[in-house]
């Protein structure tokens, strides 16, 4: 009777190991790795925005999208890219860059402690910026930092909504380096042809605060900051607005006082244009004070195919 009793004992034990391994390792069913290949793009614009610079090739991916762009040029239109985490890269059509980079490629920088890719969203528009100045010193801080110096990427997303009927959408960038806060104005009326306020909101209060000077563009800005309820809100600058088409006789002039180590410009930048109706335009300021030739400053526009 014992060992009857013993052989039951050992079989629940058995029983009971059995069921807590079934619990601890559930069976799942083979994984099959799917074997057609992602239809999502998104899409890329490169401009050449970096005085001083050679003509400039754009790799995402190590694939070739853009070919010798010359400083102030924009490839004729946008190139498809895969979506996801991509490296950004650039390289000098011929020879190197030169420069802090020497003979290194410019490579997109996530952060300025990190060496991160650009992440990529399905179906959206980017304009991918090559800018600052070929000398450029290697950054000292924060603690950690990776940007080597010289040419950095500036990397934007574009809503390309089509414009309602006798509208054309423009965006304003200051892609000059060294030079202070500056603001688009339209000549015939003497104002900002930007929105000059604008409105940040605090999404865990609900609280809202406005924000001063919006049109106001320093070198690389593309957000204004507020504080509301002890938190840093952060709203971009770099969305289109709507303006009527027709021709405009702007400028590009000197915004607020001269930050440390900015220099104003010595004299309103002309720009004269027809923005047509139904069409998108980033305008960005380019070039040095004190440049000369091709590295005087000077206004481009983009037109957003």
């Amino acid at each position: 009777m014992k060992l009857k009793r013993y052989i039951h004992l050992a079989l629940a034990a058995v029983g009971a190991l059995t069921l807590v391994t079934s619990c601890d390792r559930p069976e799942y069913p083979e994984p099959t790795p799917s074997t057609e290949a992602s239809t999502a793009r998104s899409r890329v614009l490169f401009v050449n925005a970096a005085p001083g610079a050679p003509a400039l090739n754009l790799l995402v991916n190590n694939v070739q999208v853009a070919q010798a762009v010359p400083f102030a040029g924009t490839q004729p239109g946008y190139a498809q890219v895969g979506v996801g985490n991509l490296q950004i890269r650039s390289k000098a059509a011929n020879g190197t860059i030169g420069g802090t980079l020497g003979s290194n490629d410019l490579l997109f920088r996530a952060g300025a402690t990190n060496n991160n890719n650009f992440t990529f969203a399905a179906n959206a528009n980017y304009t991918v910026f090559a800018t600052d100045t070929l000398t450029r010193p290697r950054p000292t801080t924060p603690a950690g930092v990776t940007d080597p110096g010289g040419l950095s990427f500036l990397v934007l997303q574009d809503n390309l909504a089509a414009p309602a009927a006798g509208k054309a959408h423009i965006r304003f960038i200051n892609l000059a380096p060294g030079t202070q806060a500056v603001e688009l104005i339209n000549v015939l009326t003497t104002q900002s042809l930007l929105p000059i306020a604008g409105t940040a909101r605090n999404g865990r209060t609900g609280n809202s605060a406005p924000i001063t000077n919006f049109q106001r563009r320093a070198y690389k800005e593309i957000q204004k900051s507020a504080t509301i309820d002890n938190d840093r809100i952060n709203v971009s600058i770099t969305g289109f607005t709507p303006i009527d088409a027709g021709t405009y006789a702007l400028q590009i002039q000197n915004s607020g006082s001269a930050a440390a180590g900015t220099k104003a410009l010595p004299d309103a930048i002309p720009l004269g244009y027809v923005f047509e109706s139904g069409k998108i335009y980033t305008i960005y300021l380019r070039g040095l004070v004190g440049g000369t030739g091709e590295q005087a400053l000077g206004a481009s526009v983009i037109v957003h195919n």
